[in-house]
């Protein structure tokens, strides 16, 4: 009788223990945490539910390294699943993220630097650069001298023209080439045309002119040499000679003649009446 008492213990606590089971991995889902789905493995070594829970365990513990905003439990994760390929590129590119942001409070030239110089395999290296060129040419627009911005604008390009009203003078552009650009429009044609020059170190001037004129249901292109002598006052005895013209039959390059062109030293501009040319590059002389 005891012995029947017993086995039938023994049942009934496998049979509350196996529902317990079943019960178990439901409330395991809903509670949702690691900490659950661990202690529910440890109790199911066996279980159907085992990749499933693992999975989940995985998901949850990349969730936390993600958003924790934090480079240690980044590596925590990287320690903890370090077969797991998946998640490689994304770890560097937060770890990436998080050096960079590290500096980012400081805003400074030298930081941004030491930042590059630290870190060169760095995901966030353009940005810095990025950073390091807008903040030096914000020094230059304060100093606002036509010298630096020159340099400035050699260096890192001519989009930054556009944003500054500069006055460039003459001595400024010796050994520089420098393309300036009118745009000419009104209700009958639109013109644009395109002069670069050639500030020669022995104050010789040389270039190009092109331009393109649009006008009702016609249009022409056109492109010449350009040549003749400069200082610091202004420019000297410029001749230009066409070298090609869209609208002529059978073109021939013409002689070379008196092109009026000026530097008006007040406004930092070329004129040829009526045109008006602005500076829109600068770049170093080929030669």
């Amino acid at each position: 009788m005891r012995n029947l008492f017993l086995r039938n213990l023994v049942f009934l606590f496998v049979l509350i223990i196996s529902c317990n089971s079943a019960k178990n991995w439901n409330e395991v889902k809903n509670e949702n945490t690691v900490l659950a789905y661990e202690e529910f493995l440890a109790n199911n070594p066996e279980t159907e539910h085992k990749d499933s829970v693992l999975l989940l365990i995985t998901e949850l513990d990349w969730l936390f390294a993600k958003n924790a905003h934090s480079i240690v439990a980044l590596d925590s994760f990287g320690i903890k699943y370090p077969e797991d390929e998946v998640f490689v590129d994304s770890i560097n590119s937060l770890k990436d993220d998080l050096i960079y942001d590290e500096i980012m409070p400081e805003h400074k030239i030298e930081a941004y630097q030491k930042f590059i110089d630290d870190y060169p395999e760095n995901n966030n290296l353009y940005k810095a650069k990025r950073e390091i060129e807008k903040l030096k040419w914000n020094e230059v627009k304060k100093n606002n001298k036509s010298k630096e911005i020159a340099e400035f604008v050699l260096e890192h390009g001519a989009k930054y023209l556009d944003s500054i009203d500069v006055k460039f003078k003459l001595k400024d552009f010796m050994g520089y080439a420098v393309s300036f650009e009118a745009n000419e429009k009104d209700s009958l044609s639109d013109t644009y045309e395109k002069v670069t020059l050639n500030f020669n170190r022995n104050k010789t001037l040389t270039g190009i002119y092109e331009g393109f004129r649009e006008e009702f249901n016609n249009s022409a292109a056109w492109s010449g040499e350009l040549r003749g002598e400069f200082d610091e006052y202004g420019l000297y005895a410029v001749e230009n000679r066409l070298t090609d013209f869209s609208d002529a039959y059978e073109f021939e390059t013409e002689p070379w003649d008196a092109f009026n062109l000026f530097f008006e030293e007040e406004d930092g501009v070329l004129t040829r009446e009526p045109r008006i040319y602005k500076v829109v590059d600068i770049a170093e002389i080929e030669e």
